[in-house]
């Protein structure tokens, strides 16, 4: 066992400061660059010095160093060298086996870190999935609604064109029977012009309703009584609102002087 007291030249009562300043009177001495002629020894004394400095500088070192120094005292150099082999080699062992434990120790922390973070990337998956399969239905739902309600108004507006087309039907029928009638009131009063026509002819209850920018003038009546005017279909007149009431009622009277002349 080297003696690092001894190696210093120092007392093993040797306060911090002594030993420090033993260790640069001694380095200084025995550095290698100040012993060119034997390099060799001046490294290895270097080396024994620095080694010497490193143990006695630090408090718990210092205090194993002078136990196992005591320990030693009345032995030969063989039993101590023995001694301090096999001490040395438990001691490496036992570093081998703490490295091995902590190695094994952040092998497991590893582990569990690599088992959390899968986990939390199978939770993370699980819940991308699952929202996606949200939106999915959402989205099927909505194309769903959409569907239905794109089905209800093309009910709608199928409806809503048969209607349509009822009505019109309905109205071209009226518009017929009325012109019919209109055709054997004109035949029965011997009446051709066109003037003639527009002159007797009793109008129309389906005439088309017109809006104009100024006042017209009642092609049946002669008199301007608004912007709005009604074009009959069978003699192409435009009349007032009061010439058409009043066609309508002359229309009621033959209609009950035919069913009269039938009965």
């Amino acid at each position: 066992m080297p003696d690092h007291y001894t190696t210093l030249g120092i007392q093993q009562t040797a306060t911090n400061a002594e030993i420090t300043a033993a260790y640069r009177r001694m380095a200084f001495l025995h550095h290698p660059d100040r012993n060119l002629e034997n390099t060799g020894d001046a490294t290895r004394r270097f080396q024994r010095i620095q080694e010497a400095y490193d143990v006695l500088s630090d408090d718990t070192h210092r205090r194993r160093y002078d136990e196992a120094r005591n320990r030693y005292q009345g032995l030969s150099f063989p039993e101590v060298y023995v001694y301090w082999v096999v001490r040395e080699r438990h001691r490496y062992y036992a570093e081998i086996a703490r490295a091995q434990r902590e190695e094994a120790a952040a092998q497991r922390e590893r582990e569990l870190e690599e088992m959390l973070k899968a986990q939390e990337e199978e939770r993370r998956a699980a819940k991308q999935a699952e929202q996606e399969k949200r939106r999915a239905e959402e989205q099927a739902e909505q194309e769903k609604r959409r569907a239905e309600e794109q089905a209800r108004e093309e009910e709608r507006l199928a409806a809503e064109e048969a209607k349509k087309a009822e009505i019109e039907k309905a109205r071209q029928s009226a518009l017929k029977q009325e012109a019919d009638k209109q055709q054997v009131r004109w035949e029965g009063a011997g009446v051709t012009t066109e003037e003639a026509k527009r002159s007797t002819c009793l109008h129309s209850s389906l005439c088309a309703k017109t809006q104009h920018r100024k006042k017209v003038k009642c092609e049946a009546c002669g008199v301007k009584r608004g912007m709005i005017a009604f074009k009959c279909p069978h003699c192409s007149s435009n009349i007032c609102q009061l010439c058409l009431s009043n066609s309508a009622k002359k229309r009621a009277q033959d209609e009950d002087l035919n069913s009269s002349n039938h009965e």
